[in-house]
């Protein structure tokens, strides 16, 4: 609006400071210089309405709206009311003394005091406009500020999220139509604490990216990203994902469903995503997600996920059984659920609907009952890993699966006799355990020993009779060989060096007698010589072993042994473990085993030692297990008790009457039955630093892993070989 010079007798200057528009009336601050004899004084004039200004023209009447404007008389009663109130003494003897310093009548606008006025006027104005627009995003975000904050005490995220029982709009738009197309069943999503309630709550209320709920004639794309979300929120539910998981890799953000995932450096510089992996449609194809504390059961929903073909959930707490609904991952090449608790039969339609399966893993389970006959109808699959569950069969069962490369079967109830048809079919197979079963046999035979692709043969704690077969072909493929914890009688025969390759062999706990053949130390790359329980001839240690001094791990126990333990062992400087227990060695222990550099594991026990111990022990840094009862030693270990105080050392027993040991448990001579279990120093995951079959069959490190490092020691490489 544009104001007019006001002829007035009271106003020689006035200006526009602020208008606001109520009903039509403008109301303006008109800013008057008043002038007494002694100059000008300023005075901030009240608002008055200046009606109708929309209509007024440009050509103002004096008289129709002169009572509009104040009168001198009333201007100059404001003028003092102002100057007594808003002026302090001060401020008004400065004003009278300015207005001296000025001439008379002359009109001396302070214009950098009106600028200044001006600027702060604006920046006034900035602020509260910044301030309504920062208010006003806050007031739109609001809703999602609070649900991804958090939502309170009700997080949905939280192990202690209850949905309200009140069902919003949308959530019982969600409810039926997972409801009416059987997503999930109706039972369960009227139940507020089941995972499938919780899950629908979430992506109808809490869920930042807010998919529109399918309907009857939706978008098939649309309803697949809106069902495969829904399912991965009721897994989450359903495994314990508030309170259990170690990582969340993103689950139940504000990311899109192909973006749950956390990535992980593999050793080989390869990376791999811990969590969700997706096609070029977006489809979830992949769950990776080992040692993450899943607990529960799978959900039947994630039937639902068309496209999965990879499914690796090993080393969790899952229990229940494998839903039915998973027949329908007909692409499903991978399925890993090794070492949780899931327990009843194996699926049959494994066998019919999973055609390009290539590895099933099962293993250290709950699994029982027989093997489906249809799995013989699985081309491709390389890999079956049974092992350690309550499975009855016959081997047989298997004679279909041509294209076997790992077959692991041990520790179930598997029956059947092992003859030179054990392994029809089994030409391209690379490592077979049937180890801790039922199997029996007369003669162990030939053509397993010699067969051209087996890396891994392992049939011990079987029923098998008769002698070890001679070896009639050289054998560089074969790496490890267990026949331990069966009948075996004869000799060991000097054709065993034929197994050239061999790193690994265990024939402990059979009936063979005779020596040692010499041929062994020609064995250049063996490193794990276990003979121990057998009734060996009776003798020293064989001085051949001095030449294997790349052995790691040496177990002579109970094989009749006697005389000293040679000097020559200390040239031994690869050994991990020795075990010389239940013999008759006699005389000093040589102070030189407290030098061997890797020596972790010393088992003495039970023989015929005497004198001092020797000083030094405190130099065995490595030393986890020392067992030194039964014997005549005497001495003092409180050297070791006191420089390892809180280290490694898991067990000394000694006997404490003969050799003082704050830090040992104690045998006396008149507990015989102290320290008596016979350790097998062979037995997997606990003395043994060998061959771990899991780790060198499959490839990346991440999805056929060795098992938790409490159960293995010293994880090493050799020759490109896990062992």
């Amino acid at each position: 609006y544009s104001i007019k010079s006001i002829n007035h007798p009271v106003s020689n200057y006035f200006k526009l400071c602020h208008t606001s528009r109520t009903n039509s009336i403008i109301e303006f601050q008109l800013r008057f210089l008043l002038y007494s004899a002694n100059g000008k004084e300023d005075i901030q004039i009240m608002s008055f309405p200046y009606d109708a200004a929309d209509n007024r023209d440009d050509d103002y009447d004096d008289d129709k709206h002169s009572s509009s404007l104040p009168s001198v008389e009333e201007a100059s009663m404001y003028a003092g009311r102002i100057l007594k109130t808003r002026s302090t003494p001060m401020e008004r003897a400065k004003l009278t003394t300015d207005n001296h310093q000025r001439k008379d009548g002359a009109l001396l606008a302070d214009k950098r005091y009106y600028g200044d006025r001006r600027k702060r006027c604006y920046v006034r104005c900035l602020v509260i406009v910044l301030v309504m627009v920062l208010g006003g995003i806050i007031i739109s975000l609001y809703p999602k500020l609070s649900k991804r904050w958090g939502a309170g005490k009700n997080n949905p995220t939280s192990g202690s999220f209850r949905p309200s029982s009140h069902l919003s709009e949308r959530l019982k738009q969600t409810v039926g139509f997972l409801d009416d197309y059987s997503y999930s069943s109706a039972e369960a999503l009227k139940d507020p604490t089941s995972a499938q309630f919780m899950a629908a709550a979430w992506i109808s209320d809490y869920d930042l990216i807010q998919y529109l709920v399918p309907i009857a004639g939706s978008n098939r794309d649309d309803i697949s990203q809106f069902i495969e979300r829904y399912v991965m929120a009721v897994f989450f539910y359903a495994t314990g994902g508030p309170k259990d998981w170690v990582e969340r890799h993103k689950f139940m953000s504000e990311e899109h469903l192909c973006a749950w995932f956390t990535s992980k450096n593999l050793n080989d510089g390869e990376v791999v995503a811990i969590g969700l992996s997706c096609d070029n449609d977006l489809r979830v194809e992949e769950i990776l997600m080992p040692k993450n504390k899943l607990v529960g059961s799978l959900p039947t929903e994630m039937g639902h996920l068309e496209k999965m073909h990879f499914l690796d959930l090993k080393d969790n707490q899952l229990e229940g059984s494998i839903p039915d609904e998973l027949e329908r991952w007909t692409s499903m090449e991978f399925f890993d659920v090794r070492r949780n608790g899931l327990a009843g039969p194996i699926p049959n339609w494994i066998g019919q609907n999973w055609k390009s399966l290539k590895e099933l893993a099962l293993a250290q389970n709950f699994f029982s009952g027989t093997i489906p006959a249809s799995m013989e109808g699985l081309h491709e699959l390389r890999t079956l890993s049974l092992s350690d569950n309550e499975i009855e069969d016959s081997i047989s069962k298997l004679y279909g699966l041509t294209q076997l490369e790992y077959l692991y079967l041990d520790d179930n109830m598997f029956t059947g006799k092992v003859d030179s048809f054990t392994m029809r079919d089994f030409d391209d197979l690379v490592q077979f355990d049937i180890s801790s079963c039922n199997l029996e046999g007369d003669n162990f035979p030939t053509d397993i020993l010699t067969h051209p692709k087996l890396e891994v043969i392992d049939f011990s704690d079987n029923n098998i009779k008769g002698t070890f077969p001679e070896i009639l072909f050289d054998n560089k493929i074969l790496r490890y060989l267990s026949l331990a914890g069966n009948d075996f009688t004869g000799t060991l025969p000097g054709s065993i060096d034929s197994f050239y390759g061999l790193h690994h062999l265990d024939i402990s706990g059979n009936n063979i007698k005779g020596t040692l053949p010499m041929a062994l130390s020609k064995m250049h790359k063996l490193m794990y010589l276990f003979a121990g329980e057998n009734p060996f001839d009776a003798g020293p240690l064989p001085e051949f072993l001095s030449k294997m001094t790349l052995l790691r791990e040496l177990c002579m126990s109970g094989t009749n042994r006697n005389g000293i333990l040679p000097d020559w062992i200390s040239e031994m400087k690869e050994l991990v473990l020795l075990d010389v227990s239940y013999n008759r060695i006699e005389g000093n222990v040589p102070e030189s085993l407290w030098e061997l550099p890797e020596l972790s594991y010393l088992l003495l026990h039970r023989n015929k030692f005497s004198g001092d111990l020797p000083s030094g022990v405190g130099k065995a840094s490595n030393m986890k297990l020392l067992l030194l009862d039964k014997n005549d030693i005497s001495g003092d270990l409180q050297e070791y008790c006191d420089k390892n105080a809180g280290h490694q050392i898991s067990k000394i027993i000694a006997d404490c009457g003969e050799i003082s040991c704050e830090c040992c448990d104690c045998c006396s001579d008149h507990e015989h039955s102290c320290n008596d279990d016979v350790l097998f120093t062979n037995l997997d995951f606990n003395w043994e630093h060998n061959y771990t079959r899991v780790a060198y069959a499959f490839s990346p490190e991440i999805l056929f892993g060795p098992v938790d490092s409490d159960q293995v020691d010293n994880l090493k490489t050799v020759g490109g070989v896990h062992l």
